[in-house]
């Protein structure tokens, strides 16, 4: 297992030290790799400002830490051996140049502009899509719109013939002559005839002066 840790030198000195001797537990108890990311000189006083009692206690011991210079190089001097003892490959990072920083802008900034084009292009065909779907859907409706008026005015003609009298109900419809029932046939024919007559022409002007007609 790898464990990637970034920004150490950002937290607190007792953080700091809870992270490294958690990283030192991990290490010992099975096969792990830790990746750090820090500034190693601020970790470094961050680890002897957290062991500042051992380091403070060994300078005394050598005769130093008097002033506050040397104690500062004491625990400096023991959190550079602490992270030693806990670091085994140390890969300092090489300083970035102003024309390298000023590439990794422009590829971010490329990225960016091209991001914003995506998203706008995707808009306009979602736009477009739009309205061809609309023009379709009006097309259709034009088409349509002269049979179903037909069939509208067919079906209230019978409606309203059915309820004067002049067509007949069922059960007498049964009854009638032979002659009153093709009339009947030949009239539903013409009308059929009439409506896919309508149903087939183009949504125009012409069509609509043929249906008044």
């Amino acid at each position: 297992m790898i464990i990637f840790i970034d920004d150490l030198d950002r937290c607190r000195p007792e953080s700091v030290v809870t992270v490294l001797e958690s990283i030192n537990f991990l290490t010992t108890a099975g096969d792990c790799i830790i990746v750090l990311g820090m500034a190693r000189n601020q970790v470094t006083h961050c680890v002897g400002l957290g062991f500042k009692e051992i380091a403070l206690a060994e300078a005394a011991y050598e005769g130093g830490g008097n002033t506050e210079q040397e104690k500062a190089v004491a625990r400096f001097k023991y959190g550079t051996f602490y992270i030693k003892k806990l670091v085994n490959i140390v890969a300092p990072l090489p300083k970035t140049t102003s024309e390298q920083r000023r590439r990794v802008l422009e590829l971010k900034a490329a990225e960016i502009l091209r991001k914003e084009e995506e998203e706008q292009a995707v808009e306009r065909l979602w736009r477009v899509r739009l309205w061809e779907s609309l023009a379709q859907t009006g097309r259709m409706t034009a088409k349509i719109a002269p049979v179903l008026l037909l069939l509208v005015a067919f079906v209230s003609s019978v409606v309203v013939g059915y309820r004067k009298g002049v067509i007949q109900p069922l059960a007498s419809f049964q009854k009638s002559s032979n002659a009153d029932s093709q009339f009947l046939f030949t009239t539903a024919c013409c009308l059929s005839e009439r409506f896919w007559q309508t149903a087939s022409l183009p949504a125009s002007g012409h069509q609509a002066r043929r249906f008044e007609a």
